[in-house]
Formats: structure tokens, C-alpha cells, sequence
């Protein structure tokens, strides 16, 4: 018995095994408690009625999810809100990061120095950025309003509901277009030279080169980009907590912002729980929806 147990530590097989268990067991324990089991409670919260500190909790089924689709207006005009910025995001973003990626992608001291200096701002945390624009949207703008006489800069950026959803834009493109613009330069860069060399001798112009060869190339490219502002767009919540704390009148309230409110303010911590999965659900199908038709796109490249 001894000699086969001392065969069996001994083999390479099962040595191999204990490292790959060794390796991979921390990572498993900090996922279970960082994600598992907390999602596991969150569909436990949301079945119950609750302040989210009080020992008495209430056991109420599906009641939170039935009034979820049946009577909360609020929360389906907020997720309307978050869609419509949504769009405008994804499509504003990727737009200006290619188009600058395509300026700077090529090697040169400028093109370091104004890679960088896009960059910065994605580095710097969301509540910050908030501030410097809370500041350049009120002083900032009333100050240019006085010096230029322009109308558009002496208006409310962050109390007017015809303004408040390009507000939270300009900040959040400001923030992220670096982001996306390496990672667009990233799959510029990887592009093979020679094809593009080839391109130019058979007489494609700067279109055709973009539209017929750079383009496909950037496919993955674009499949990252769009899934992480996607993501990020649907997720918005520490720019709209410092900028327009949800005003005028929870017109600029996102889905997130929602949820921090019905939980954490309203102290409603089951109905915000019930929330938060069924926005999870509706993270789910659109990211998985991005994901196959994008993919299906690079195999069709």
C-alpha cells in the first residue's frame, strides 16, 4: 500500500496535476467570493423584502420582479434614457477613436506625444472626471459665455433636459476615447505592410485601401471596441452621480444609478437587488447578441 501510494506521488501525471490544482485553486476561491456567491445572495435579496439592515426579512417570491414590469415606470423610462446614451456612445466613440488611431498610428515622436496625451484622461478615476467637467460645464462655460457672447455657453449643460444627455457624452468620450483609440492602433499595427504596399501598387486609393483591406483586418479590433463600450455604456453611473446626480428631475438617471437608489437610498435593498437582475439579464442578451454578430463577422472576413 505504501509502495503505491509513493508510485503515485511520484508520477509526473499526478505531480503535474497537484501544481495545475495548486495554480488555479486561489484564483477559484477569489472568484467564488468576489462573484459567485455574492450573485448567488443577490437572487437570494431578491426575493425578499428588505431595508438591507434590519435582521427581519420578508419573504415575497417573485413580487419584486412582477412590479418590476407591471407598475415601475421609472425604471423602464431610465433604462429608455440608458439605451438612448448607449447609442450615441458606442457609435461616437468608435467613430473618433478609428479616426484617430488612423492618424496616429504610424511611429513618430508627435504621435507618441499625442497618443499619450489622449490617453491620460482614461486613467483618471470616474469621480474625478466628473468634477473637472462639473467645473468646465458651470465656470468653465459661463466664463467663455461672457468673453465670446456665444448663447449655447451661458445655458444650464447639467440642469437642462435638451443638454443634460450631451453633457454626461462629452465627459464620458473625453474619458474613454484613448481606450479605444490603442486598441485600434493596436490592430493598425498588426496589419501587414505588405499588403497594404501591394494595394497601392495595383492603384487603390485611401478608400478602397480603408474600406476593402484595413477595415477587415481591424474586425477584432472592433469586436473588443464594442463590447467594452456596450458594457460601459450600459454600466454608467459614477459621471452621472457626480455630474447631474440624475436631474433635472431624474431625466439623466441611468439604470445603475436606479438601482444605487432604490437599494441604498430608499432603502429598499430587496426591490434593488430584483433590480439589478434583471438589468444583469439585459446585459446578458445584448453583450451575447454583440459578441455572435461581430464574431460571425471576423469569420466572414
Amino acid at each position: 500500500m505504501i509502495y503505491k501510494i509513493k508510485h503515485i506521488l511520484s508520477n509526473k501525471k499526478f505531480k503535474s496535476k497537484v501544481e495545475f490544482v495548486c495554480f488555479i485553486l486561489p484564483a477559484l476561491l477569489l472568484l467564488l467570493n468576489s462573484s459567485i456567491i455574492p450573485f448567488v445572495m443577490n437572487i437570494y435579496f431578491s426575493l425578499m423584502k428588505w431595508n438591507g439592515v434590519s435582521n427581519v426579512k420578508e419573504f415575497v417570491g417573485l413580487n419584486n420582479f412582477i412590479k418590476i414590469f407591471t407598475s415601475d415606470k421609472a425604471f423602464w423610462e431610465h433604462t429608455l434614457f440608458t439605451f438612448k446614451y448607449l447609442i450615441f456612445f458606442v457609435v461616437a466613440v468608435n467613430i473618433i477613436a478609428l479616426g484617430i488611431a488612423l492618424l496616429l498610428y504610424k511611429k513618430s515622436t508627435m504621435n507618441n506625444f499625442a497618443r499619450a496625451s489622449i490617453f491620460l484622461p482614461y486613467v483618471i478615476s470616474l469621480i474625478t472626471v466628473g468634477l473637472i467637467w462639473q467645473f468646465i460645464f458651470g465656470p468653465g462655460f459661463e466664463s467663455i459665455a461672457n468673453i465670446t457672447g456665444i448663447e449655447l455657453f451661458s445655458r444650464g449643460w447639467m440642469s437642462e433636459v435638451d443638454l443634460v444627455l450631451y453633457s454626461i457624452l462629452i465627459t464620458s468620450l473625453w474619458q474613454n476615447v484613448g481606450f479605444f483609440m490603442i486598441i485600434y492602433i493596436a490592430g493598425l499595427v498588426s496589419m501587414p505592410s505588405s499588403v497594404i504596399e501591394a494595394a497601392k501598387i495595383d492603384g487603390a486609393n485611401a478608400i478602397n485601401t480603408f474600406t476593402r483591406i484595413k477595415l477587415p483586418f481591424l474586425a477584432p479590433s472592433l469586436t473588443i471596441c464594442l463590447f467594452q463600450a456596450i458594457t460601459y455604456g450600459l454600466k454608467l453611473f459614477e459621471i452621472v452621480l457626480v455630474l447631474t446626480r440624475g436631474g433635472p428631475g431624474g431625466y439623466s438617471t441611468t439604470i445603475v444609478y436606479n438601482i444605487y437608489i432604490e437599494a441604498f437610498q430608499n432603502s429598499r435593498y430587496g426591490y434593488g437587488t430584483a433590480k439589478s437582475l434583471v438589468f444583469f439579464i439585459i446585459v446578458l442578451i445584448i453583450t451575447l447578441t454583440q459578441l455572435n454578430l461581430t464574431k460571425r463577422m471576423e469569420v466572414e472576413t
